[in-house]
């Protein structure tokens, strides 16, 4: 799934490459699967004869054609078919190419591994509950909270210092004029790192190891005092200028749940309009431009939400980079699709799309508090049917073209 940016790259790079190669790649991984079934007597259960001879041609077809004892003869076929493709796939690509589309992959691999842990990143994009904020006791400071209730954000107007006191106790949060401060050796923000995160590590009895994260006096963290069922009052505790207690109040609801059946029926229905419409060159370019365009729109603006002081809209974006690559992805191959035909990378983009935001996100179809857009529910009903209907339109139009032709099929009935 990971690898779906590298391959449009990969295509996009070397043009010469194109649908020829990649589909008798495919072929030949797929007349492996159906030679060795066929070997087994299940071959013309699934057509493996059709799919194992679609990579072989001319005279490689006549080479194998010497070979006639049953499973061995597949075999043999298979073998060929798999060479020259793989032969025809890299006769195309120079050296610079090759170099361009692995650097490029590795960089984004890199970059994607370190903003993994970031706040917000890890997130759930949809819950079964509401966190709501009922009171704050210092005036001048506001609490609400966000992304679908995984955070809480204090914005502190008052001009003086507010310190968030931690689970047992401890100062965890500084925010005053300065900006704000977290401290280090608090079990809260070893907790507070992940939204799954418990309090293991740090010391609540030690000296507070204060760092300064933002020269805005806006902070927002994980609490696990704030956040999942069962519905209950909560409540965080304050300290205002080291001597006057203060304190947040709030409260946990269960989230009334969407119309989840109407939701995927809506999904599955697109999905298959689409997949109907295989012939329809241009209509399956512009589902992938408009699903992919609609997607990366969802993910960046999901990003900006999650933002903060501490970690930038960047950052939340460098942690949603594989799904905003996939939509990315499937945005370029719906444009390359209007000009040339790239049918198998077409449906594999779609499985992608369907599969990696569709049903990786399809936790907002779910449940009724959504972290991110309020029109998420859409984003991810048009992703899986946009996905699934291109998987299957683009199958069958790459299938549909690499058919024996009549000389070909001649030559495997005298095989």
């Amino acid at each position: 799934m990971l690898q779906l940016p590298l391959l449009v790259l990969g295509e996009v790079a070397a043009t010469r490459v194109g649908r020829r190669a990649s589909a008798l790649v495919v072929a030949w991984l797929v007349g492996l699967t159906f030679g060795a079934a066929r070997r087994s007597g299940l071959g013309r259960m699934v057509g493996g004869r059709r799919f194992g001879y679609v990579a072989v041609e001319g005279g490689t077809a006549r080479r194998a054609g010497a070979v006639r004892s049953g499973g061995f003869r597949w075999a043999v076929k298979v073998a060929l078919a798999g060479r020259w493709a793989l032969n025809a796939t890299f006769a195309g690509l120079s050296a610079v190419k090759v170099a361009l589309a692995g650097t490029i992959g590795l960089v984004a691999v890199v970059l994607y591994s370190g903003p993994a842990s970031a706040h917000g990143a890890d997130a759930p994009v949809a819950v079964n509950y509401v966190v709501r904020v009922e009171s704050v006791s210092v005036p001048g400071v506001t609490v609400r909270a966000v992304e679908g209730g995984a955070r809480l954000e204090l914005v502190n107007r008052s001009g003086r210092e507010v310190v968030v006191l931690g689970l047992q106790g401890e100062e965890f949060l500084r925010i005053g004029i300065r900006g704000v401060e977290e401290n280090r050796a608090s079990p809260t923000w070893v907790a507070s790192r992940s939204v799954s995160g418990v309090a293991a590590g740090g010391d609540a009895g030690a000296a507070p190891d204060w760092r300064a994260v933002s020269a805005e006096p806006r902070v927002r963290w994980h609490d696990e005092r704030a956040r999942e069922l069962p519905a209950r009052s909560w409540s965080v505790p304050l300290l205002v200028d080291s001597r006057e207690p203060g304190i947040i109040r709030g409260s946990i609801a269960a989230a009334p749940a969407p119309a989840t059946g109407w939701w995927w029926a809506g999904a599955v229905v697109g999905a298959v309009a689409l997949g109907l419409l295989w012939r329809q060159k241009v209509v399956l370019a512009l589902a992938a431009l408009g699903g992919g365009a609609v997607t990366a729109v969802w993910i960046v603006e999901a990003a900006v939400l999650a933002a903060s002081p501490a970690d930038g809209v960047g950052v939340q974006v460098l942690a949603r980079l594989w799904p905003l690559l996939t939509a990315v992805a499937v945005l370029v191959v719906g444009g390359l699709e209007l000009f040339k035909r790239v049918d198998i990378v077409l449906g594999i983009a779609g499985a992608c799309l369907a599969v990696m935001v569709g049903v990786g996100d399809s936790a907002v179809l779910r449940y009724g508090s959504l972290a991110g857009p309020q029109w998420g529910r859409w984003a991810v009903a048009l992703a899986f049917a946009v996905g699934v209907g291109l998987a299957v339109a683009g199958g069958a139009r790459w299938y549909r073209s690499v058919e024996p032709t009549p000389q070909n099929a001649q030559t495997d009935t005298a095989i």
